[in-house]
């Protein structure tokens, strides 16, 4: 089994694998808790000094593709705005091809961190205030653009923001059936019944 498992692992640089998924920007501000904030003693105050962004969600997993060494694509809608340019030059990064649709404000979600210990301050969620359901336009160009990809898996990275709140997951499903490209389906418990519906049934 161990040795199936790494020969599994080691053949993934054969592959060419599209995730299709909620993204978001991952923000960490680290700092020193240097006096007493003067404004509220029981909050700290953070002097920051490092800032870094890192793929999240469904970027996360296209980023761990990668890391096995597969040809990974990432079909997603971001916002219009600075924090998609981000991504875009992280996912250049990290050569992951990138195929973005602009609807909203881009998901971020920033974390607070206290360098000295460790010590995990504080998170702050952006751009999930008003989520609605992507544009069924917005859908037909994801669809139309995975139909012309030559890839050899599908996954659906499901984290119950924008992408699968309607029927665009079973649409997904059906053309990676009609293709006989295997699916792999990770969703969130709210949308179990789409995404079980559908499923490949050969090998």
């Amino acid at each position: 089994m161990r040795e199936k498992l790494i020969e599994s692992v080691k053949s993934f640089f054969r592959y060419k694998i599209a995730v299709v998924g909620d993204i978001a920007l991952d923000c960490f501000l680290y700092g020193f808790v240097e006096r007493i904030n003067p404004e509220n003693p029981g909050a700290p105050l953070i002097r920051i000094d490092k800032e870094e962004y890192r793929l999240g969600c469904a970027g996360n997993v296209a980023e761990n593709l990668v890391s096995l060494h597969a040809v990974a694509s990432l079909y997603t809608v971001a916002g219009k705005d600075n924090y998609a340019e981000i991504i875009k030059n992280l996912c250049k990064d990290n050569n992951i091809f990138l195929f973005a649709e602009q609807e909203g404000e881009t998901i971020r979600k920033q974390r607070v961190i206290e360098e000295e210990h460790g010590h995990y301050i504080s998170r702050e969620d952006f751009g999930e205030s008003k989520l609605e359901a992507i544009s069924r336009s917005t859908e037909k160009l994801l669809f139309e653009s995975l139909d012309s990809a030559k890839i050899d898996a599908l996954i659906l990275s499901d984290y119950n923001k924008h992408l699968f709140r309607g029927e665009f997951g079973r649409e997904l499903i059906a053309l990676a059936n009609s293709k006989r490209i295997p699916t792999i389906v990770d969703p969130k418990p709210v949308n179990i019944d789409w995404s079980y519906s559908n499923l490949p049934k050969y090998p």
